[in-house]
């Protein structure tokens, strides 16, 4: 939306870009600057999260809420705005398994847009990683949008989603990203 109404270039779309796919300076960012955000285009809506403290590092809170929602028992229905999250955290998580199999911060920070469909393009061009870890990263691209929009038609595919896919999905990027990380 805001890249129509007001431009790439404009504050609130860096930082939501920013919030929504790894770039420098996104563990910066916190929950009071997404609110201000939301209120500015939302302002007749309550408040968001209002329990959630504004100084909050709102990629922190995201990455927790994931986890949580990917713990929660498989009983195959799961609300909107879960599966919403559960597919950024899909999409952030394979993004951080990418920069790390490049290896190369300069390359990643010069990709402007389609950054996880980007890097998997570098991972295949370069043989980076095996059939496997490739063959998961296709997954990542067919199964969570690029860019999670307000318009109802970006939600379709993740509501005709198993919860239980998703989770999945999430569940072997998390193995992936812990043996990179050595935990």
């Amino acid at each position: 939306m805001f890249e129509y109404t007001k431009g790439k270039g404009n504050e609130d779309y860096l930082t939501l870009t920013s919030f929504l796919h790894l770039k420098a300076d996104s563990e910066s960012i916190r929950l009071g600057s997404l609110k201000k955000i939301y209120k500015d285009v939302f302002p007749e809506l309550p408040e968001m999260l209002p329990e959630i403290p504004d100084e909050t590092m709102a990629f922190n809170e995201l990455l927790r809420q994931v986890e949580l929602i990917a713990g929660e028992a498989e009983d195959g229905i799961i609300n909107l705005e879960k599966k919403i999250l559960l597919a950024i955290g899909i999409r952030l998580t394979a993004e951080d398994i990418s920069k790390h199999i490049i290896n190369d911060e300069d390359r990643i920070n010069n990709i402007s847009k389609n950054q996880m469909r980007k890097m998997t393009e570098i991972i295949k061009e370069e043989n980076l990683a095996n059939e496997l870890l490739v063959n998961i990263l296709d997954e990542v691209n067919l199964m969570t949008p690029e860019s999670i929009h307000i318009n109802s038609f970006m939600y379709e595919p993740i509501l005709d989603m198993s919860d239980i896919h998703l989770r999945k999905l999430y569940r072997k990027l998390k193995v992936i990203q812990n043996s990179y990380k050595g935990t």
